[in-house]
């Protein structure tokens, strides 16, 4: 995320995906010699992921720093398999 300040980023989690926006805007402006300079840029990032297995949504973390972005998200602990029994019929 080079560029996008940390407080114009969004991070949703649900418990099946992630979603990841932000913004950037810059504006640069210089003055010589009876001529003025200046410039604009704008940038934006979406970018949406389903996860393969259910997480915890409330225990992420997320860090930036140097543009890089890390999001660490726990894993639901698996559900015991439904044992399954056959009933024969009289």
């Amino acid at each position: 995320m080079p560029g996008i300040p940390k407080d114009k980023l969004d991070i949703t989690i649900t418990e099946d995906g992630i979603e990841i926006s932000g913004k950037a805007e810059t504006e640069r402006k210089e003055e010589e010699k009876g001529y003025v300079v200046r410039e604009r840029g704008y940038s934006e990032v979406y970018k949406r992921m389903a996860f393969p297995e259910e997480v915890i949504p409330d225990k992420a973390e997320a860090a930036l720093k140097n543009g890089l972005l890390e999001i660490k998200v726990p894993k639901k602990t698996p559900t015991p398999s439904v044992k399954k029994h056959k009933v024969e019929i009289k």
